[in-house]
């Protein structure tokens, strides 16, 4: 029976190996950088001479509907001399910043430390008639918003940096052996996702994401996949009590919404999220048959 479930789980992981790699060629092929889902026009001082480009992702309901974009990654930096000629303050004198119910830019702009980390990771999005100011901060996009579910996408995207600390400074106090497991698929997975897999695919995040890094796979989505995957393996061969499981259940529900948090802030498109969520998947499997293996 145990050879039979063995079986089952390394077809599973066939499959999403193949469906990893079909959705990476498809990526390249039709070039899936993934620029958003609206009209975005780059405007000039002479009117005439606007031209516009038609860009494409998988949402759009509250989208801003850009004229210009300010970032030293897009190719196309005419717009962005002619507009403003390279000098923020210009383009803030000609259109005001949007006004937004949740303030989370300027609430954090307070703080020096955050000044800090955010001086240099600056994108600013211009739509019809106003600014919209986007940071990277700790690998997740900040910006004023009136919408509260991206503010709830936001402190999600936070989770797995929360985790991290939790699980080192548990492992350090208990010498627990799940949370060992944890430590180690932590840098595996940022070793892989981060460091090859990102710099070899090389596909673009949403326009409206601030990060300048590679987009494809998401490392949120996968480290939480990861993580839930090595939980409910774990949890079918632990000792079923009480506790252990009340704690399982809040890890899971904590995890679970991470990869909606990461397609909602528009960090990553969906299909960056899907392969990182497979990827995590792998890794937690693998993970979990070395733990079988060496500690029985």
């Amino acid at each position: 029976m145990s050879a039979l479930i063995q079986f089952s789980y390394s077809i599973s992981i066939i499959r999403c190996l193949s469906v990893i790699i079909s959705l990476v060629l498809v990526s390249s092929v039709q070039g899936f950088h993934m620029r958003p889902y609206y009209r975005t026009e780059y405007v000039f001082d002479d009117d005439n001479n606007s031209r516009s480009d038609m860009k494409i992702n998988l949402r759009s309901r509250r989208n801003f509907e850009p004229l210009f974009t300010k970032d030293k990654n897009d190719n196309k930096k005419s717009s962005n001399s002619t507009l403003n000629d390279g000098n923020d303050d210009k383009l803030l004198e000609k259109y005001p910043l949007c006004d937004a119910k949740y303030k989370l830019v300027d609430k954090l702009k307070v703080f020096k430390l955050f000044q800090g980390l955010i001086g240099k990771r600056k994108k600013l999005v211009l739509n019809e008639s106003c600014i919209i100011e986007m940071y990277e901060f700790l690998s997740v996009t900040l910006k004023n918003t009136n919408d509260l579910l991206l503010v709830l996408a936001i402190v999600y995207g936070y989770v797995p940096l929360f985790l991290i600390f939790l699980s080192i400074l548990g492992f350090f106090i208990t010498y627990n052996k799940i949370l060992l497991y944890f430590n180690l698929i932590i840098p595996t997975q940022i070793i892989l996702n981060e460091l090859i897999l990102k710099n070899i695919i090389k596909i673009r995040r949403p326009y409206n994401s601030a990060l300048e890094s590679y987009g494809m796979p998401s490392g949120h989505s996968s480290f939480s996949f990861s993580f839930i995957t090595f939980i409910l393996l774990h949890l079918t061969e632990s000792n079923k009590d009480k506790w252990n499981i009340v704690a399982s259940i809040l890890v899971l529900i904590t995890l679970f919404p991470i990869p909606w948090s990461r397609f909602y802030i528009e960090d990553h498109t969906l299909s960056q999220v899907i392969v990182g969520c497979i990827i995590g998947i792998i890794l937690g499997y693998l993970f979990f048959l070395i733990k079988k293996i060496f500690f029985k």
